[in-house]
């Protein structure tokens, strides 16, 4: 099928439906605010974090000639078996290669079906951490040993996020 593929780990869901649209995060920040007495205008911003996002779809299912027109019941069976709704799985968009994000469904994911050969689904990810990860993370790192037997590390962070070192 055309159009942008999505990929759960590495499986490709492209012979099983199009996506008609996608809604990815770029980020969800999450402001801590307080009114000051002591401040004439405004608030006093406490703090700042990126908190979990989600990602939605909205997809039709076709039986046609890339999926051996399987019915949209066959389909669903493939999509029970491969949609992330357990644990955390890697999704990647095909309009996106060099990038990914971490999570799993959340909420109903039912097929409206049209007829036994063509139906739509609303489909919503929860990204807990909230960003897409590098396929190929920048930031090289080097590890010597001291006189102590104990290691030091240098981590240079090329990435999009202020990640600690834990």
């Amino acid at each position: 099928m055309l159009g942008i593929d999505l990929k759960v780990d590495d499986f490709s869901f492209s012979n099983l439906f199009v996506v008609n649209e996608v809604q990815r995060p770029i980020y969800s920040v999450e402001n801590t605010v307080e009114s000051n007495g002591n401040l004439v205008n405004g608030s006093q911003l406490l703090a700042s974090k990126i908190s979990e996002s989600k990602i939605n779809m909205l997809v039709t299912l076709i039986s046609d000639v890339l999926n051996d027109h399987n019915s949209i019941k066959q389909i669903e069976e493939v999509l029970k078996k491969y949609l992330p709704y357990r644990a955390l799985a890697k999704i990647s968009f095909s309009d996106d290669p060099d990038w990914y994000y971490l999570g799993k469904l959340d909420g109903d994911a039912s097929i409206n079906v049209i007829d036994e050969n063509l139906g739509t689904l609303n489909l919503t990810f929860l990204v807990p951490d909230g960003i897409k990860h590098a396929v190929n993370p920048k930031g090289p790192f080097t590890a010597t040993r001291g006189a102590d037997g104990r290691y030091s590390v240098t981590v240079v962070n090329e990435g999009n996020v202020n990640a600690p070192i834990t």
